[in-house]
């Protein structure tokens, strides 16, 4: 890349780190200092012994600390103030857990955890890719939004997360935001096992945590094939292209515009998904401005490694918040929704466990007479294919009746969780479908 170039993606990054800083970490610490408490959020129980580090913002993975103490028996510590935004890191089982000061006096809590068994599994919810033409090369960035459901921290030092880029391409690097909101910029080291595969030796702790991947190919064609493959279950794969540019992918459908960005989306499989890529795009408008308007930037802003962190800036920022889909009502009601089920599970049971009664004691010796030999006839005489008899075609109805009262039930219970009915109509309906239900037991 030229100097010019390297500017522009220098404040691309300035933009990045302003966009992920929480806002709590912009804040002075008080001169009273900083106190807190370690806890570990597996056991739910204080954290004595727990080495905990003072540090001023800035490029956190590589600057030394202003301070560091030990937290006592109880998980408490105390830390002199600093000047300037601080950030809290506490270290636990070899992984580190960061924390942004208070600026307002108040006791910090820092929660550190167990590590997790290594057949612990993550969910990556979602994959975003984001591309943009610069002079010959076209610059992609992954984003992976990894979910660990555990009160565990998911950790080995060789990495537990793995990821895939074009085959023959060197990845820039790896820009993780954890939890806190708190980016730090790792190298990816290529796993011996496949080829065009890295790992990241970061910790998946509990809660959710962004993984952004950034890689350039040859573009001077202005038209570059790319293919995406997971290493995980993925539920979803979106792509935001640049307006200017167009798109084709055969399992991609348009998702929406916002900022110059046009989205697609597809569902992600087990195969690989194929689309192409084509024509030329300039950097987003603001980001160009505040390259023309604030000069020079830091060498740490623009260097190599950094180039995730400043490609990801171009996501819109009122598309960052939306990179996942939104969550269908039964994704977001499942356990709502299997309880409505078992409940109609046990009505349909208890319902039909007091039919069978009375037609099992019809049916013991004594306590009714035989059926007529005619009717005995009859049932032998019928033809294959001519139905069931009669008496059980009532039967037939009647279980026919029961599977469209209980898919009624079923929608009026999800009529009720969404808001589409009040409590007043809820009640009403309700009560006519148990009505209905009553009428069927004296069938």
């Amino acid at each position: 890349m030229n100097r010019a170039s390297w500017r522009q993606w220098g404040w691309v990054a300035v933009l990045a780190a302003t966009a992920f800083w929480p806002a709590g970490l912009a804040a002075q610490a008080t001169s009273a200092g900083i106190s807190g408490v370690v806890v570990n959020g597996t056991t739910h129980r204080a954290a004595g012994g727990v080495k905990v580090a003072l540090f001023a913002q800035g490029a956190l993975q590589d600057s030394v600390p202003i301070q560091t103490v030990k937290a006592n028996a109880a998980g408490h510590f105390r830390l002199p103030a600093g000047n300037g935004a601080m950030v809290l890191r506490a270290t636990y089982r070899g992984v580190q857990y960061w924390q942004p000061a208070p600026n307002n006096g108040k006791p910090v809590r820092i929660s550190v955890y167990e590590l997790a068994p290594p057949s612990a599994k993550f969910q990556v919810q979602a994959q975003v890719a984001v591309v943009q033409p610069e002079n010959s090369e076209l610059a992609v960035v992954d984003e992976y939004i990894v979910q660990n459901p555990l009160h565990r921290t998911l950790y080995r030092p060789g990495g537990v997360f793995r990821f895939r880029v074009p085959r023959n391409i060197q990845p820039d690097g790896a820009h993780v935001i954890g939890p806190d909101g708190i980016g730090l910029t790792l190298n990816a080291q290529p796993t011996p096992k496949y080829a065009g595969e890295y790992t990241v030796a970061a910790p998946i702790r509990p809660g959710e945590t962004r993984i952004q991947v950034s890689y350039r190919i040859p573009y001077a064609t202005q038209q570059a094939n790319l293919t995406e493959q997971a290493v995980y279950p993925t539920g979803h794969f979106m792509v935001y292209v640049p307006q200017a540019m167009k798109f084709q992918g055969a399992k991609f459908v348009p998702v929406t515009t916002t900022e110059g960005y046009n989205v697609y989306g597809a569902l992600a499989t087990a195969e690989p998904l194929l689309f192409t890529v084509s024509g030329s795009a300039p950097l987003p408008q603001q980001v160009q401005s505040a390259a023309g308007a604030g000069g020079q930037t830091s060498g740490a802003a623009g260097g190599d490694g950094q180039t995730a962190a400043a490609a990801a800036a171009t996501l819109p920022e009122s598309a960052m918040t939306g990179i996942v889909p939104p969550k269908t009502w039964m994704e977001n009601n499942r356990m709502g929704v299997l309880i409505v089920l078992v409940i109609l599970a046990i009505t349909c049971f208890a319902y039909l466990a007091t039919r069978a009664r009375p037609v099992a004691a019809a049916a013991s010796p004594g306590l009714a007479p035989p059926a007529p030999a005619a009717t005995v006839a009859q049932t032998a005489a019928a033809p294959p294919g001519a139905g069931p008899p009669a008496a059980a075609q009532p039967l037939a109805g009647l279980g026919a009746d029961l599977a469209r009262l209980k898919d009624e039930l079923f929608l009026l219970e999800v009529r009720r969780q969404t808001g589409d009915i009040d409590e007043a109509g809820y009640g009403q309906a309700r009560a006519a479908l148990e009505a209905r239900l009553r009428e069927l037991r004296l069938r």
